[in-house]
C-alpha cells in the first residue's frame, strides 16, 4: 500500500493536468494556478536534494571515508 498511493496521486494528478489541457477554455484560471504551485514545489524539492548532496559529501570528507576526495570535488565543482 505504501508504493501504491503515491502512484496512483502522481497518475490521478497527470490526469487531471491533461484533462485540463484539452479543456483549457475552461479551466484556465486552475491551470495556471495548479502550474505555480508544481513549479513551487518541484523548486522547494530542488533545494531540499541540493542541500542534502551537499550535507552527505561534506560528511564524507570530515569522516575521510574511502573516495573522499571526489566529494571534495563534487563540493569545489557545485
Amino acid at each position: 500500500m505504501k508504493q501504491r498511493t503515491p502512484v496512483i496521486i502522481a497518475a490521478l494528478s497527470g490526469l487531471v493536468m491533461l484533462a485540463a489541457l484539452f479543456f483549457q477554455p475552461f479551466t484556465a484560471p486552475y491551470l495556471g494556478l495548479a502550474l505555480n504551485w508544481a513549479i513551487i514545489l518541484s523548486s522547494v524539492a530542488l533545494l531540499v536534494a541540493i542541500a542534502s548532496l551537499v550535507v552527505t559529501h561534506f560528511r564524507f570528507i570530515m569522516r575521510g571515508r574511502k573516495g573522499f576526495l571526489y566529494s571534495i570535488v563534487l563540493l569545489v565543482a557545485f
